[in-house]
């Protein structure tokens, strides 16, 4: 669904919008990796057996996701904040319609 709306706000010439897109596709990406070493290094301690005598981190195997996710709600709390920019946003939209409503027109009214 992400693909997809970068690629429609592409088409739109939606700047403002895709760039706050690709910012959140970003962190999503990097959460990704993240998450993705992060099991690596659980499965790497579980494997070696040292998970005896680490018992006193074993809270951090559960919390490590606790934390990030509060990162990822942190970063869309950032995105979407209140801004400067946000009637851009708002009616970003509205303009990119009207523009393509004129382009399909301006044809029509040729052949007239």
């Amino acid at each position: 669904g992400l693909t997809r709306t970068l690629a429609q706000l592409s088409t739109r010439r939606q700047t403002a919008k895709l760039t706050l897109y690709r910012r959140f596709s970003s962190i999503l990406l990097a959460s990704i990796c993240i998450s993705g070493l992060w099991v690596s290094w659980q499965m790497g301690v579980i494997v070696s057996g040292s998970l005896d005598s680490r018992w006193t981190s074993l809270w951090m195997f559960d919390a490590f996701w606790h934390v990030l996710y509060f990162g990822i709600l942190l970063a869309i709390c950032y995105l979407w904040s209140p801004s400067k920019s946000n009637l851009q946003y708002a009616y970003m939209d509205e303009l990119g319609q009207e523009e393509e409503e004129e382009e399909e027109t301006e044809p029509a009214e040729r052949n007239l």
